[in-house]
């Protein structure tokens, strides 16, 4: 008998319990089994054990990097004239598969989707990246639309202790920081690409936000062309008192890139 004939074979229980010891890459290997495991594993939801996430968005690739078990995952989706590109890179090795006929952006945002799904526990970090050569791009309201969707549909709300977004303007970040747990949030960092620094930006809607009030330390910076061009716009610790620790928060604020 087969390990997969043994494993179809198995009562929900004892077959849950083996789910939670499966990590993201071996649950998605599962689900391509057969329906019976796939719609068990959907119904079920077993929680994953990632704790960190990156996403990031271009006009012909999306890619997400995942930390799991001390493990770190990166997977590519990438246009091609024919379909879709994807190559994953862990252990220091790399995978790629050429899918015809499919569209780069809808295979990142199902796996996507299906990796916050099983998202139970706080992340530690989430950084989520829009490039600076996708402000002209239609897809840009496209990913900004499904990534709403996607947080709106997570019950609870994303759950994360540090949050640092890349984006193109505040409005950006603000349509979706309501949807990210505002109690859990320790640090909130803000990049926004600027082509000039002679119009500063208005804060005053975002330091509004609860999330903003309730982070330990936040801070929103502008950056220029080049990465190394920062400016410091807005900037708080949320403390009680002033110690050492404090001090430490403030000094990694202004000097966080």
């Amino acid at each position: 008998m087969s390990s997969i004939e043994t494993l179809s074979g198995l009562p929900e229980l004892p077959f849950s319990h083996v789910l939670k010891h499966v990590d993201y890459q071996s649950l998605q290997a599962l689900r391509k089994v057969c329906h019976h495991f796939r719609n068990f594993i959907d119904c079920i939801v077993p929680a994953s054990r990632i704790t960190e996430i990156e996403i990031e968005h271009g006009t012909e690739a999306n890619i997400f990097q995942f930390m799991e078990n001390g493990r770190k995952t990166k997977i590519s989706y990438q246009y091609h004239e024919k379909g879709c590109i994807v190559i994953r890179k862990n252990d220091g090795l790399k995978y790629k598969n050429n899918l015809e006929n499919e569209d780069f952006f809808d295979c990142f945002w199902r796996d996507f989707e299906i990796i916050l799904k099983h998202q139970k526990s706080v992340l530690n970090n989430f950084h989520v990246i829009i490039r600076h050569h996708t402000r002209n791009s239609e897809k840009t309201g496209v990913f900004l639309e499904h990534f709403q969707r996607t947080l709106a549909s997570m019950t609870p709300k994303l759950q994360v202790k540090n949050l640092e977004l890349e984006v193109l303007n505040l409005n950006q970040a603000q349509s979706v920081l309501p949807f990210v747990n505002s109690e859990r949030i320790e640090k909130l960092v803000i990049f926004v690409y600027k082509d000039h620094f002679r119009i500063r930006l208005d804060t005053s809607e975002m330091t509004k936000l609860e999330i903003w009030k309730n982070s330990f330390s936040s801070g929103i910076f502008e950056l220029g062309k080049e990465r190394s061009d920062v400016i410091v716009t807005e900037g708080r610790i949320n403390a009680p008192e002033i110690n050492g620790k404090i001090l430490l928060a403030a000094k990694n604020v202004s000097f966080l890139i």
